[in-house]
């Protein structure tokens, strides 16, 4: 039987080298994902994250 994986995974660095790092000029950060079964391959409905840099 095959778990969830329990290890963060740092997406930042990839994200700041395609999208750009998040600043005070572009705040907003979004991206999308998806759960895999890995015993049948299905594939979860996409989720989408936005998060927006603010000081304090």
């Amino acid at each position: 039987m095959h778990g969830l994986v329990d290890t963060a995974i740092d997406i930042k660095a990839k994200y700041d080298a395609k999208c750009g790092a998040p600043s005070t000029g572009f705040p907003k950060v979004f991206f999308k994902y998806f759960y895999i079964n890995t015993a049948t391959g299905e594939k979860s409905a996409e989720m989408l994250v936005s998060a927006v840099l603010s000081n304090g």
